[in-house]
């Protein structure tokens, strides 16, 4: 374990045989530029680097699994890193304030992300994130002035400026799948990205975005273009959406859905009225 009573320099290389660094050790140091890491370290605790605002390079070991609470929150001359290929998880704050951050690749294995993770990362302007990746948290994006894309995947490339939507907001709910959070101007922006796998996900998660991000929401507008389209409603799909119209008393949807259905389907169902 190295704890606090460590030697610090400008310049930091972990001896190798060290496992564990312990929850601040380098924190709040300024005089601190590099830091290497052996990969005999399996676990950084949280805080460990968080102040090292002169910190431009550090080198992380290949057997980390994540990247704890606010381990590099206020590494302000931080301008890049590289998130090891073994990582899963990254963890509150992560990277919050740090204000020089440009570019990240978030490797293939990450499956969650937390809250704040980039928030006031001013400088950062593009983002990858892996096909892995299942839940993220809330303001991952805030104050990210500079943003310019984000990449998920093979789903789909944002482009944040044309976006015109909380991109924290939009993140969440790509990610999550979550269609009830946010209002029915980020589901709009959803349903009009293309691509032949962003299609798919739209289809697969149609009954959700439907209900939640438009029946919600009383969008009526957005519903109607919807029904011009063939390809997004089934008869599965719009039965959910009926069900749902009925358990929520949304009266003038529910009738628009039925007639599209009858119309468009016949009227066999297995609706509970």
């Amino acid at each position: 374990l190295l704890s606090t009573s460590y030697e610090l320099e400008e310049n930091i290389v972990v001896p190798d045989g060290v496992r564990k660094i312990g929850a601040v050790v380098f924190g709040n140091h300024k005089k601190i530029k590099s830091i290497i890491i052996p990969d005999s370290v399996t676990d950084i605790a949280f805080y460990a680097f968080r102040g090292c605002r002169n910190l431009t390079y550090i080198r992380l070991p290949e057997g980390l699994t994540q990247i704890n609470m606010a381990l590099f929150n206020g590494c302000e001359s931080l301008k890049e890193i590289t998130v090891p290929e073994n990582v899963k998880a990254i963890r509150n704050a992560a990277f919050e304030k740090c204000i020089s951050l440009e570019e990240i690749v978030i490797p293939k294995n990450v499956k969650e992300i937390d809250n704040d993770i980039f928030n006031e990362c001013k400088s950062l302007r593009r983002v990858i994130l892996p096909d892995s990746l299942k839940r993220i948290g809330m303001r991952v994006f805030d104050g990210c002035t500079s943003l310019e894309t984000i990449k998920i995947g093979k789903l789909t490339e944002i482009n944040v400026k044309e976006a015109k939507v909380n991109i924290s907001q939009l993140m969440y709910t790509i990610i999550n799948r979550n269609f009830s959070e946010y209002n029915s101007r980020v589901t709009k922006y959803i349903l009009s990205l293309k691509g032949k796998n962003m299609r798919a996900y739209i289809i697969n998660n149609f009954a959700g975005i439907v209900n939640h991000g438009l029946i919600d929401s009383n969008d009526i507008e957005t519903l109607s273009s919807l029904m011009a389209e063939k390809d997004f409603f089934t008869r599965k799909n719009i039965d959910e959406c009926i069900q749902y119209a009925i358990e929520n008393e949304k009266h003038e949807i529910y009738i628009m859905l039925v007639n599209y259905k009858a119309e468009r389907f016949g009227m066999d169902s297995n609706l509970k009225l």
